[in-house]
């Protein structure tokens, strides 16, 4: 079972993207850009993977950072609590246009 480990909120910094950043491990193995959601306090939340990284042991240690609209960022909401993502399950988004409609909402403005 994939859940989140850690959260982190980082403000727009040269060459670093504002938003929310989570790590977990999992024994299967993922590719770069693929896709996760986690559901927290009744919304879903979409996560690019773009670090991977092994220590020998049977688990990778995954990075992703949110991706979708904008508007609807988990460090847009003003009550959201990331503490509230630690422990969520993690589901790898396989649906081919399930992923083109969330990378096409990273792009509105």
């Amino acid at each position: 079972m994939k859940k989140v480990l850690k959260a982190q909120l980082s403000a727009n910094q040269k060459h670093v993207s504002s938003g929310c950043t989570i790590e977990f491990n999992m024994n299967e193995n993922i590719q770069l850009e693929s896709i996760v959601k986690v559901r927290a306090n009744e919304r879903t939340f979409n996560f690019n993977v773009n670090g991977i990284s092994a220590d020998g042991g049977e688990y990778l240690k995954i990075s992703a950072t949110e991706v979708g609209y904008w508007g609807s960022k988990i460090d847009r909401l003003k009550d959201f609590d990331i503490r509230n993502l630690i422990g969520v399950e993690i589901e790898l988004v396989t649906d081919t246009e399930v992923i083109k409609q969330i990378r096409q909402s990273s792009s509105y403005c």
